[in-house]
């Protein structure tokens, strides 16, 4: 009886592990690239200084300025986010900062140039924008002090060593150590390469403390207006309207826009027109971009 049972549990084991196996290879299968499948475009939210950017440098507003980007398509609040479902998608594809690229995803060169700190400098790869950031006439001791780190040689180390370009107009630089907190917020791609000048500058000035807040470029400049934060950043060119309001717009990088895709999508490059025309129509295939010139 007991041999008769042992039996019939390996029997059901083998019969569990196929089933499985079966299991592991339809879902290998369903996350395959396949060149007859619908492209899954990623954007980020309105307030995103990135989307902002991209939708400039890649043509995607009308006459009036208003973003002609398919409102089907899917938005993601975050570069982090964007990041991971295009690593998760083999048909997605989205946007991101030069410095915030990663191994989960894979970078499309645009009319057949790479992104890089190399092509951005030169301008062969001329879909960049600035980082900013926006402080006010009243800005503290201290924010001054913080922003005159960000601007130094030290701080142009940092920037750089992050993968963007600074803006190359450093000066010396001494701490003035002054006892206070800065409260920087806003670009979600602006605040990792912050969150490194945080760390260096708390470094030569410990009695000040920085603190940053991630959440969109538009937030950030609200944020700066109202007093909230003493800082703002923004990944794109401050609004006229924002400079109506107060705001004095600090530049501390050049970023790349990268076009991205999942490393299981063999596209290499992709033109600015192509780039256009899957932001602005959510119903096209992968295997329908060969034919738009």
């Amino acid at each position: 009886m007991k041999t008769h049972q042992n039996k019939m549990l390996l029997l059901l084991f083998v019969l569990g592990l196929g089933i499985f196996a079966v299991q592991n290879v339809h879902a290998q299968e369903k996350n395959k690239f396949d060149p007859s499948g619908t492209i899954h475009a990623l954007t980020r939210e309105d307030g995103s200084g990135t989307r902002q950017a991209f939708a400039d440098l890649f043509d995607l507003k009308d006459e009036n300025g208003i973003d002609q980007t398919d409102p089907h398509i899917a938005v993601t609040n975050a570069t982090s986010v964007m990041m991971m479902t295009a690593a998760s998608d083999p048909h997605a594809i989205g946007f991101t900062s030069l410095g915030a690229m990663n191994d989960q995803v894979r970078p499309v060169a645009i009319d057949n140039v790479e992104a890089s700190q190399e092509t951005i400098e030169n301008g062969t790869y001329s879909m960049a924008r600035p980082f900013q950031l926006a402080i006010t006439k009243d800005l503290s001791p201290a924010g001054q002090d913080f922003i005159r780190f960000i601007l130094s040689p030290q701080g142009e180390r940092v920037i750089a060593d992050r993968g963007y370009i600074p803006t190359g107009n450093s000066q010396p630089y001494e701490p003035a150590h002054i006892k206070a907190e800065i409260m920087v917020s806003g670009s979600s791609s602006v605040a990792p390469v912050m969150e490194k000048l945080k760390e260096q500058y708390e470094t030569l000035s410990p009695e000040t403390t920085v603190i940053v807040q991630q959440s969109d470029s538009s937030s950030g400049m609200r944020d700066a207006i109202d007093g909230t934060a003493d800082i703002g950043m923004a990944s794109r060119q401050l609004e006229r309207s924002e400079l109506d309001q107060g705001l004095q717009a600090v530049q501390i990088a050049k970023d790349g826009i990268v076009v991205i895709v999942n490393p299981g999508n063999p596209v290499r490059s992709l033109s600015a027109k192509q780039v256009k025309a899957i932001f602005t129509d959510s119903t096209l295939h992968w295997n329908d971009i060969e034919a738009i010139r």
